[in-house]
């Protein structure tokens, strides 16, 4: 399973005293992929090769997700692409031809953000030479997910920017976006094939009852929409 391993080495980076760690978006202008086709040899090993003219994909401005940690003098200590997020925003573009990634880049970012957040509470409550992981709360993971459905991550970011919306600090259409983006992306894991220890929310069926056009029999009509539980009301 892929892990975007936000704790690896990390005892090995304090030890450079990191000030901060945040995740920032780069944006690369003028992007093109290239499909490759992908053949077995004689040998029955895969072989890539690429055409020379056609199967090129422009994408004007792909925005790429990635971890810095800053030393005390904002110095660059350390710096990890956010793979799978990655992986997700090209699909975007390269399978579902949508030209506008920022909005959902924006969205990941300021998810995996308070992801970060969440990690830094529980290193400051946690000690650990003395953490019980039978009693103790695991450490938050973008991919980890408690059973109580309420402690996991996404419902947690669900209620955090809903209250945001709620006070005003967030447009009540940019937290609905954020939250579509998140929930776009883990069901990009989930077709990937990444399996989760609890899902990271639960899928819904919505009945929409609506009038009937004049050739129907029926005065209304019933159309089925699977959602999930992270709709913000």
């Amino acid at each position: 399973m892929y892990s975007m391993g936000f704790s690896m080495s990390d005892n090995d980076i304090n030890q450079k005293k990191v000030i901060r760690k945040e995740v920032e978006i780069s944006t690369i202008s003028n992007f093109v992929y290239e499909k490759p086709l992908v053949s077995i040899d004689e040998n029955g090993e895969p072989q890539v090769t690429y055409r020379t003219n056609g199967n090129k994909i422009p994408i004007k401005k792909l925005p790429l997700l990635h971890i810095v940690w800053y030393g005390d003098k904002n110095n660059l200590i350390r710096y990890q692409p956010l793979d799978m997020v990655n992986e997700f925003l090209l699909s975007k573009a390269i399978d579902d031809g949508v030209l506008e990634l920022g909005t959902d880049a924006q969205g990941l970012a300021h998810y995996f953000s308070f992801v970060l957040d969440k990690q830094v509470e529980w290193d400051a409550e946690y000690d650990e030479e003395y953490f019980d992981p039978i009693y103790d709360d695991p450490r938050p993971e973008w991919n980890t997910f408690p059973r109580n459905k309420q402690e996991r991550l996404t419902y947690q970011y669900r209620d955090g920017i809903k209250q945001l919306a709620i006070e005003g600090i967030l447009a009540k259409t940019t937290a609905r976006q954020y939250m579509s983006s998140v929930v776009g992306f883990y069901k990009h894991c989930l077709r990937q094939g990444i399996r989760f220890n609890n899902p990271p929310f639960q899928f819904e069926t919505v009945n929409i009852h609506f009038e009937a056009s004049a050739s129907s029999m029926k005065a209304y009509q019933r159309k089925q929409v699977h959602t999930t539980d992270m709709r913000i009301k």
